[in-house]
């Protein structure tokens, strides 16, 4: 939908729909569109919450303008803008990574506004991480060592034990937090939220290993763009944290198990060098 005058589009507007997915049992399938319906409410919440913190900033994201949780539905304002992940693919000159690096460092604000909206405590969903965990692990399967593997399991049960005994660890995250999401305008626009809950820092954690690994950037370009978005988040140290190194760990888990993309990996060597840092945090643990 969008609204036109003079021959100009003014914004435009999506109906979306949400679908929860069917299955043979209907008493599951009530119980997921019940719970679609606890997540379209909590998500305008979040909304609300969201544009009260950014009020006055540079930073628009897509938010409904009428919901019906009954039906699913809501109809959602559009965000202008280019998508962030075609921009940095073309970072030839110091002026244009200057550039990227301010969007970047208000990408990393936003991160941190994002997480502050949670007001509520969030549920520990404890066995769905630890049954994703599980297959990028069991994927690999003779391409780690069964004792490298056995120390991957430990590590990554002892960080997020860590990483739960901080102060409020998990928080409600934007849940696809990358430079497609991202668009480049007169500020950085946002959408597909999902707000699904997560330990703390996801969001900033995912675009940085993104940038890293997703983009075949060479160091000398993703490094100030990572500092930018760690500084506008406000907490450079944040790597550091039990939180930072379980996703990192899980995002590492999961390019390895993908496997190399034969176009992309002859540039980047990204198979190779997932796992040389997983490697690396195995050695540091012992």
């Amino acid at each position: 939908m969008r609204a036109t005058a003079d021959g100009r589009v003014l914004g435009t507007a999506f109906y979306k729909v949400m679908l929860p997915s069917t299955s043979g049992d209907p008493d599951r399938h009530l119980i997921r569109v019940d719970r679609a319906r606890t997540s379209l409410t909590r998500a305008i919440a979040l909304e609300d919450r969201l544009a009260a913190k950014l009020e006055g900033e540079p930073i628009v994201f897509s938010r409904a303008l009428a919901v019906d949780p009954e039906s699913l539905t809501s109809v959602t304002v559009g965000v202008p803008g280019e998508p962030l992940g075609g921009l940095v693919r073309h970072l030839l000159t110091p002026a244009r990574v200057r550039r990227a690096a301010g969007w970047l460092e208000l990408t990393g604000r936003v991160a941190r506004v994002i997480e502050t909206c949670t007001v509520e405590e969030v549920d520990d969903r404890e066995d769905e991480r630890s049954d994703l965990m599980d297959r990028r692990l069991d994927r690999l399967e003779g391409v780690l060592s069964p004792e490298t593997m056995d120390r991957l399991r430990r590590l990554l049960g002892d960080l997020y034990k860590e990483a739960l005994a901080a102060e409020q660890p998990l928080t409600y995250a934007h849940g696809d937090f990358s430079p497609t999401n991202l668009l480049v305008d007169e500020g950085i626009g946002l959408i597909d939220f999902e707000w699904v809950p997560r330990l703390r820092v996801f969001d900033l954690s995912n675009l940085v290993f993104r940038l890293e690994y997703e983009t075949a950037l060479p160091t000398r370009v993703v490094s100030p763009l990572v500092e930018a978005a760690l500084h506008g988040y406000g907490d450079s140290e944040v790597v550091a944290s039990p939180q930072w190194r379980f996703h990192r760990i899980s995002n590492l888990l999961k390019v390895v198990r993908d496997g190399p993309r034969p176009w992309y990996d002859r540039r980047s060597g990204r198979v190779r060098r997932g796992l040389g840092e997983l490697e690396w945090f195995v050695g540091r643990a012992q």
